[in-house]
């Protein structure tokens, strides 16, 4: 699973300041409605106990730990047939599942299964008692069953997704599991469509089964469509047969196992372009790519790179790609950003991008996301929920490695820079391997995915290429189509290093949050050593640290490798002749902060030294910040601003926007140096940053405007020139109409609307709802969401009417997002708070002030209408305005 991040502008943010038993049960027992779940389980599988292993395990209380399903029942297979109704929303399917005891006898059979109608249950041909009852089915066997006995069922069912109350999450914003998008084609913009998302535990809306990852069944799904719909579920497409009746049954077969959440189908008049990998011994595996017909041929632009990827991870790991076929959907209104079925991988509508958008920004990080999940998450599994990291960790991580073998390593550490700020960001610190989690979807964060990624990057620096790469091979090899939890991770790589790695995995699975250290030097010239302090701020635990210095002397280079194992140490590096440079971590592997104080000659050697980005990036931050002759910064912008990657480029004009703040740009730079970048950059984002230090610097407003007018003319960036049309309206409000027209028709973009909602949001424009509405409805799924803040903020500041509308259009949405009910929530609650203050302000003019009395009563009962809204809002979603 690959959740998307969003961006909520800074300004938003101002505008308002088991034990296991071998008895088995009957089902005699009447459970009452509210226990019904915690009593059938437990009666079904008894007391549980457990122990843990996590170090702060003390802290966990018994009934918090989130220990991993027990297995009572292992499926080895599951066959589905399948039938939409469209018009109804309901998929009538008939599911014959062959299964076992684990190793205990039973009589009974335990299946998950939301908000169906169940119309039989069979064996044989024979009825079978069966007890169906919040969301789960238990039924009664034909006999008692062995181990070494299997016994298949059929289940006649309906699944019924929109009559469920559905809940939702920050990344997988809902668990209906089942979509019929716009099935009576009532909706202008896209086709009706067909698809599920199983993640965590939702597929068994659509199917009954042991809804739990740590449940694999091999998988055949047969599914009856009108024939002008295409199809896709996991596995081989088998037979595609014409009935009578108009429609087709397409016959899926999936022969390996593999988790039940990784089920999926999708169903709708996709447009399907053809591709392949081949493997070393010459077998070709289907590579499709399933999109709408107006797309079909921007397919390959968007995920063209999958064979060489396939490829590419294949040969990395050693492991090659173990499935019957890749094929990737695009599909609307999509849940999360996307995910990564066996075989068969959901993207949601952001990866639809023009040639033009794709210059700017492809969506390869996440291709290479989901891909990486067939290995980690797909072959190999998390046999639990706490144990997410496994899967999500690694896809992450698998960013990195695409960029760094398809882009170089600047690229790649450029990219992880944003992933590892994202978890230095996000807060709530809790352990990796995360035993007392609230609610499962609450493990989809900046832990599982971005430090989870980071933690094996500096594992792998630690370990070293050839021993960590042996180290997944073996894991992958061993565990191949099996589930695991992470000590089986540590036991991989410790067998193929050799050496006890506890240490690291308790401190960074097990653990907690991340070093934060202060780095001095000591150094006598007419001496041979230079002592290096390393002192620890306590925040969270004292860290074994395997730190690698990069030193420079006379002699040249010198690597010190040492570990760091208490809060203040000390470490000598011997020296021949004078000491030109220290590098802390020269690789920049090492996750947490590490503040180094050094020279400004230093750090100007460790710049000239260093060949990777954030190693220079770190020299530029620390040279600029503590040099303050005018002549030297200006000498080392210059020089610095030739690097040919644009990161680096990036990290000196943010430097340049600090310095240049209350004084004169040209001071430390020569501006045409900067308007050179703007014009010809390589890259969007150094373009777009070159252009703003431009603009903000005391040069003329006409020679600004006719920078604009020179970039615009042959700017192919939409984000840089969303940039631009807001500089053109900083520098010409009173043509605001026009350029807004001009940009609008000539550049038509998502960017370049959402720069506009800004500056109708920032300067009041009146008259503009129907510009919000069309935002919020017409935009990609992430936009809209992006689009319906823009339009909250709008109303506030709009009339009373627009303000009353908005209420009615969050009310219809709030309970089917997870990722924006925050952003929404604080909305609704500032406009209750304003209403509230203006009405009781009128209140007490009423009361003093006779004059227009009429005007003002009438305004008052206006509020007072919109305001009592807002409340019936806040009140049905139980939220209180006080929090």
């Amino acid at each position: 699973m690959r959740k998307i991040p969003f961006f909520i502008p800074v300004f938003i943010s101002l505008l308002f300041a088991f034990s296991c038993s071998n008895k088995y049960k009957n089902l005699d027992t009447d459970y009452s409605d509210a226990d019904y779940e915690d009593s059938f389980l437990t009666d079904y599988f008894g007391e549980s106990s457990f122990g843990v292993e996590n170090p702060k395990a003390n802290t966990i209380r018994y009934e918090d730990y989130q220990a991993t399903r027990t297995v009572y029942t292992d499926l080895i297979n599951t066959k589905l047939e399948l039938k939409p109704d469209w018009s109804k929303s309901y998929l009538y399917g008939k599911a014959t599942i062959t299964a076992k005891p684990h190793f205990y006898p039973s009589d009974s059979l335990i299946l998950d299964a939301k908000g169906m109608t169940i119309n039989s249950v069979a064996i044989g041909g024979k009825l079978l008692t069966y007890t169906y009852k919040n969301d789960f089915l238990k039924i009664t066997l034909d006999k008692t069953y062995t181990r070494n006995e299997s016994y298949t069922i059929v289940i006649d069912y309906v699944a019924k997704p929109n009559e469920r109350v559905t809940e939702g999450g920050s990344a997988i914003t809902s668990d209906k599991g089942l979509y019929f998008i716009n099935p009576e084609n009532e909706e202008n913009g896209y086709m009706p469509q067909i698809w599920t998302q199983g993640e965590t535990e939702s597929n068994s809306v659509w199917f009954p089964t042991i809804d739990s990852p740590n449940s694999k069944t091999a998988q055949e799904v047969y599914l009856t469509v009108d024939k002008k719909y295409k199809t896709l579920s996991n596995g081989k497409l088998m037979s595609s047969t014409e009935n009578s009746d108009g429609t087709r049954t397409d016959y899926w077969k999936q022969e390996k196992a593999h988790s039940t959440y990784l089920f999926m189908i999708a169903i709708g008049e996709f447009a399907v372009t053809q591709d392949f990998y081949t493997k070393k011994d010459g077998t070709k595996i289907p590579v499709d790519y399933y999109v709408e017909p107006e797309w079909n041929d921007q397919a390959k632009a968007i995920f063209g790179k999958t064979p060489k990827m396939i490829e590419f991870f294949s040969n990395l790991l050693g492991v090659d790609y173990q499935w019957d076929k890749y094929h990737q959907i695009v599909v609307r209104e999509y849940v999360s950003g996307a995910m990564e079925n066996t075989g068969a991988v959901v993207f949601g509508d952001f990866v639809y991008k023009t040639d033009r958008e794709l210059a700017d920004k492809t969506d390869e990080s996440v291709i290479a996301h989901e891909l990486f999940h067939h290995w980690f998450g797909d072959l190999v599994t998390a046999e639990s929920w706490s144990n997410l990291p496994l899967n999500e960790s690694f896809a992450n991580y698998s960013q990195y490695l695409w960029d760094e073998h398809e882009y170089g390593k600047d690229v790649a550490q450029y990219n992880m820079e944003d992933e590892v700020e994202s978890y230095f960001n996000a807060g709530g610190f809790h352990n990796l391997i995360w035993f007392d989690y609230k609610h499962r979807d609450d493990l989809f964060d900046a832990h599982s995915y971005n430090k989870g990624g980071a933690i094996l990057h500096q594992l792998r620096a630690y370990l070293g290429d050839d021993a960590f790469f042996a180290g997944l091979n073996l894991y992958l090899t061993s565990h191949a189509y099996k589930t695991v939890e992470y000590n089986d991770l540590r036991i991989a790589f410790e067998a193929i290093c050799g050496e006890d790695l506890n240490w690291y995995f308790n401190e960074w699975f097990l653990g907690e949050g991340h070093p934060d250290m202060s780095i001095t030097f000591n150094y006598n010239y007419e001496k041979t050593k230079v002592n290096l302090t390393f002192a620890q701020h306590k925040t969270w635990q004292t860290f074994v640290i395997p730190m690698v210095v990069k030193y420079i002397d006379d002699a040249g280079e010198h690597i010190q490798k040492f570990k760091i194992t208490d809060t203040t140490q000390t470490f000598s590096l011997d020296l021949k002749g004078k000491l030109k440079t220290i590098i802390i971590d020269p690789d920049k592997t090492l996750l947490g902060y590490y503040i180094f104080t050094s020279t400004p000659e230093f750090w100007l050697n460790q710049f000239n030294a260093s060949d990777n980005y954030l190693s220079k990036k770190e020299a530029i931050n620390g040279y600029l910040t503590t040099v303050t002759d005018k002549k030297l910064v200006k000498d080392f912008v210059t020089k610095a601003l030739k690097d040919p990657f644009y990161g680096t480029q990036i990290a000196v004009l943010d430097e340049l926007n600090y310095l240049a703040y209350s004084k004169e740009l040209s001071d430390y730079v020569d501006i045409q140096i900067i308007e050179n970048i703007a014009k010809n950059g390589t890259q969007f984002e150094v373009r777009k940053s070159a252009l703003g230090l431009v603009m903000g610097s005391s040069i003329p407003d006409v020679q600004k405007i006719q920078l604009l007018d020179d970039i615009t003319a042959k700017e192919q960036s939409y984000a840089v020139l969303a940039s631009i049309l807001e500089h053109y309206l900083e520098l010409a409000p009173d043509q605001a109409p026009t350029i807004i027209e001009e940009f609008s028709k000539k550049h038509a973009s998502s960017d370049i609307n959402f720069q506009v909602a800004l500056y109708y949001i920032q300067n009041r424009i009146p008259n503009k709802i129907d510009f919000f509405k069309n935002l919020y409805e017409n935009g990609t799924n992430r936009e809209k969401w992006d689009a319906l803040i823009y339009y909250g903020y709008y109303s506030f500041s709009s009339n009373l009417t627009d303000l009353k509308n908005y209420v009615n259009v969050v009310d219809e949405v709030y309970t089917s997002t997870g990722r924006y009910k925050t952003h929404l929530t604080s909305i609704m609650v500032d406009v209750t708070q304003e209403l509230q203050r203006q009405e009781k302000s009128l209140e007490n003019q009423i009361k003093t002030d006779k004059t227009n009395r009429q005007e003002k009563q009438e305004l008052l009962n206006q509020i007072k209408d919109v305001r009592m809204a807002y409340d019936a809002f806040l009140k049905k979603y139980d939220i209180n305005i006080e929090e």
